[in-house]
């Protein structure tokens, strides 16, 4: 085949993508120097070399000029013996402990090497590590005596069965029953006493090695990255002596084969991949998860798998092609689900508008993980894929009918603004949380409303109880069980994303923004007068203390008032939050407002808060606006015990069951 009609790099990966996506774990992986050599991690030969320069140091002996045969030469003239790592060891560290350490220095990034990013796992081992994650691949043999691979497995929650070296592959249980296997075949630098490098110990396997490896090249189609193939004999004479022609091998490799690799490359008909291992396998993951997903959409997903599929997918390097497509196919499906469908008529179907709502609640589930997910672990650029849609959910009906079935699109909107509003609060994304805030949602007849007004719980379930506490509760599940955010970090969350949305809710309207002036002059009034009472607590007068308790207790009078006034504006709706109970005042404070005070108070305008621009107001205009929001959530909690005595058993509650 000429040059110009030789296949693409994707082609070629796309070929061996099929086999992966039709028979997973068919092929088993080999990795050699070049897939490690990128990360900076120094080859095993090169280790070996400075390993003899240092006993020549030590013996002050100038290497200066030495070759790799010169520094060899010295080292069996001077030592009788072959440099293998067991003795180079033996002359530098005298424990198991001490080798350990000194070959940790050439495999594990020091400080300055992980914020330079290097000796770290490359993409190349990511890409491998997600098809492990998968199920595409399930074997990897690996020439290398770093841990790379086991890193980047660890990273997608992977915890394999990891062989450090031949002494260990006599225990390898069944390989139908290991989900990840990866065989250190020539050791690990963590087992010295394993680690095999030179001529002769490359020269001769162990008889259990060599049985296993007839099993693998029997069974297993082969995927070989960065290896030359010169240095390691017994593993050429066991591929060209059992290696079954099932699958077709593959072999990446950015330069041009020569000697032993290329002779092998043809005698086991391998497909030569001209390409760096980053490349290639970020290729093959890519065209893997266009076809999983293709296969996929004939099939509805489960939430469990749509959020794991995003998690993955949002893990790599690359563009998450596939979850981008995913959205926008299951936004098409929830588009066109009959409940949907049916409310723009205002008609209700079977079961009347409660059996709507709990239909559709049943039908945003995929899509709320999927925008969860995305909102929580992706950037700008994905945040597109999802915000449009929640967009185009907000577009109302024009026809007339029942109006709680006319809005049944905003219950849609609101589950999704509420799930993306969860997930950037957990991961600190207020930039997105900004422009969840800004949209505009259309209620019946055309009108547009701010989404922070309209897709409050209560008006998204009307003549269903306790409607933010349902949202919660269903909620939890998709942050807890599947994005696995935790209870306590989704609680809080929750908690905070409410009190946000509450007070962007506010309406800015003149007498508003008066109220706010006079709080703001109230708090600062009350201060004053509380400085003069610490001055006059100093003083013997009589009189000047009395004025000045009178002073302190009259602005303190003034600020509740103009609390009180001002929290007439906070749009609190029994929401599931929780209140603490301060048994000195008998009264109850939002313990988010509280938290996000306290914060405020801190960080002053460098909050992110503030730098987001998130939320229309100064910082410590914020604070008393958080105040007004508390005396809105006590006069619920009293309002709740009809005027009785306060609860005290305990400091917190939820608002909605105080």
């Amino acid at each position: 085949m000429s040059a110009s009609n030789e296949p693409s790099t994707a082609d070629k990966m796309l070929s061996l993508a099929f086999s992966l996506n039709t028979a997973p774990g068919a092929y088993a992986v080999i990795l050699g120097a070049g897939v490690s050599v990128a990360s900076g991690v120094p080859s095993a030969w090169r280790v070996l070399h400075d390993l003899i320069e240092q006993i020549g140091a030590a013996k002050e002996v100038d290497m200066t000029g030495f070759d790799d045969n010169a520094r060899l030469a010295w080292f069996r003239a001077e030592f009788g013996e072959e440099p293998t790592y067991e003795h180079l060891l033996e002359h530098l560290a005298p424990t198991q402990m001490a080798r350990q350490e000194l070959l940790k220095g050439y495999f594990e990034p020091t400080v300055e090497e992980r914020e330079a990013n290097t000796k770290g796992p490359t993409a190349a081992h990511r890409a491998i590590a997600r098809m492990v994650a998968d199920g595409a691949i399930r074997v990897i043999l690996t020439l290398n005596f770093d841990n790379l691979m086991e890193t980047a497995l660890r990273e997608q929650g992977i915890t394999p069965t990891i062989v450090h070296g031949q002494s260990e592959i006599s225990g390898i249980p069944p390989l139908h029953t290991v989900g990840a296997l990866l065989v250190h075949l020539h050791g690990d630098y963590t087992y010295p006493g394993e680690m095999r490098n030179t001529v002769t110990e490359l020269s001769e396997y162990t008889p259990e090695t060599e049985t296993f490896l007839d099993r693998i090249f029997e069974d297993f189609g082969l995927l070989i990255v960065g290896w030359s193939a010169q240095y390691d004999p017994v593993l050429v004479r066991a591929m060209r002596r059992t290696f079954r022609r099932i699958y077709v091998p593959f072999w990446i490799e950015p330069g041009t084969l020569a000697g032993e690799a290329a002779d092998l490359a043809g005698h086991l008909g391998s497909t030569i991949v001209k390409a760096t291992a980053d490349d290639a396998l970020g290729a093959l993951h890519d065209s893997y998860l266009a076809l999983r997903d293709r296969a996929n959409s004939r099939h509805p997903l489960t939430v469990a798998t749509a959020v794991a599929s995003a998690k993955r997918e949002l893990a790599g390097r690359y563009t998450a092609i596939g979850l981008h497509d995913t959205i926008k196919r299951e936004a098409d499906t929830l588009r066109n689900h009959a409940d949907l469908v049916q409310s723009y008529t205002g008609t209700a179907g079977p079961g009347g508008h409660k059996g709507m709502v709990e239909r559709l609640e049943d039908a945003c589930r995929v899509l709320e993980g999927l925008v969860a997910a995305t909102a929580y672990w992706g950037d700008e650029g994905t945040d597109q894929w999802w915000l449009g849609e929640i967009a185009a959910f907000g577009k109302g009906p024009s026809a007339g009918g029942t109006t709680d079935v006319l809005e049944l699109h905003n219950l849609v909107v609101g589950r999704l603004f509420y799930a993306a509003g969860i997930g950037a609060t957990a991961s600190g994304r207020y930039e997105i949380l900004r422009n969840l805030f800004e949209m505009h949602i259309q209620t019946t007849g055309g009108r547009g409303e701010p989404a922070t007004v309209l897709l409050d719980p209560m008006w998204l379930y009307p003549g269903f109880a306790a409607a933010s506490r349902r949202m919660f509760g269903q909620l939890r599940t998709l942050f807890v069980e599947h994005l696995v955010v935790g209870s306590s970090t989704f609680e809080s969350s929750w908690e905070r994303f409410e009190v946000m949305r509450t007070i962007h809710a506010i309406p800015r309207i003149p007498v508003a923004d008066r109220s706010l002036a006079s709080l703001r002059l109230a708090r600062k009034n009350k201060e004053s007068a509380a400085a003069k009472y610490r001055e006059a607590e100093a003083q013997s007068d009589a009189d000047v203390h009395d004025d000045a308790s009178a002073s302190l207790r009259q602005s303190r009078q003034e600020l509740g008032r103009r609390q009180g006034a001002f929290a007439d504006h906070v749009p609190l709706r029994t929401p599931h939050v929780r209140v603490w109970h301060d048994e000195h005042t008998q009264r109850f404070r939002a313990c988010a407002a509280v938290e996000l005070s306290n914060e405020l108070t801190t960080a002053g305008n460098d909050h992110p808060i503030h730098v987001s621009k998130l939320l229309p107001y100064e910082s410590n205009d914020l604070i008393e606006v958080l105040d007004a929001l508390s005396v809105a959530a006590h006069r619920i909690a009293y309002a709740a015990h009809q005027g009785g005595s306060l609860v005290s058993r305990s400091r917190d509650v939820w608002l909605d069951e105080a």
